[in-house]
């Protein structure tokens, strides 16, 4: 392969060392990287948010002009051509098929909450405020997320069924506060300004109370109380039971007699 001719001037080495600026870039980048088909070299960075899209443009130090396209998807963009950076990007795990981009088991521990928060910044960032985090993305992906989530914030989520997830008001409260700990002022603050969180007492309780609405709608269904305990992530059908009877003042057969009357 010869030499790459006149390739965009920037920082091509910028994602060649970890730092807390890399790692927080790389997460904004999940679903704003978008390398061109039928070129090894051609790249657009494209996002809804203006200021996102210029973080990563000021951070490869590219003198491109940033690009606004108020057409169907109302979003900001900018091209390059470089090799290089596309390599050293494809080798962060940022494959040209974002369907293959898997949340990378690789990074160093001090750098996970500044990744994750690049990730939820961007999925969040047009939302008018924020009390349930919403992550539309790939299952694996939002699998593996999930998995470090459950391990460094002790969220509640056990598992991921699509290609979209969101965390109840406890959970949200949790990721937030481990998302935004020593964030070294790398964050957008039209988005951290958003979350609306709740105190944790509040938000517990906001949680049974939509854990026992799904309930009932499922046992008006007709499903089991096995089934169901499973539905809310209950360790056992009998918790469910004694969970449904606590909150409610009743036992599920009471409640399936007295809505079928």
């Amino acid at each position: 392969m010869g030499r790459e001719l006149h390739p965009t001037p920037l920082n091509d080495n910028f994602f060649n060392k970890d730092s807390a600026k890399v790692w927080y870039i790389l997460g904004l980048l999940v679903d704003t990287y978008l390398p061109l088909r039928g070129s090894e070299k051609d790249i657009i960075f494209r996002n809804r948010d203006y200021n996102l899209v210029k973080i990563i443009k000021t951070n490869l130090e590219c003198e491109n002009n940033i690009t606004s396209d108020n057409r169907d998807k109302n979003s900001h963009f900018f091209q390059v051509t470089n090799r290089r950076l596309r390599l050293s990007l494809e080798e962060r795990g940022l494959t040209p098929d974002k369907r293959n981009r898997k949340f990378p088991d690789n990074i160093p521990e001090e750098f996970v909450h500044h990744y994750i928060r690049g990730f939820i910044e961007d999925k969040c960032v047009k939302r008018d405020y924020i009390e349930k985090i919403i992550l539309p993305f790939y299952h694996d992906y939002l699998a593996g997320l999930n998995k470090s989530l459950r391990e460094h914030c002790d969220v509640e989520k056990q598992s991921i069924t699509g290609s979209e997830t969101y965390y109840g008001f406890q959970d949200t409260g949790m990721i937030h506060e481990f998302i935004y700990k020593k964030h070294k002022n790398l964050y957008l603050p039209n988005v951290k300004d958003k979350f609306r969180l709740i105190n944790p007492h509040e938000a517990k309780r906001k949680n049974i109370d939509e854990k026992i609405k799904k309930a009932k709608r499922l046992l008006l269904q007709g499903k089991k109380g096995d089934e169901i305990a499973s539905i809310l992530g209950c360790a056992s059908r009998t918790s469910f039971y004694i969970s449904f009877r606590k909150n409610t003042g009743m036992s599920t057969r009471t409640f399936i007699r007295g809505n079928y009357k």
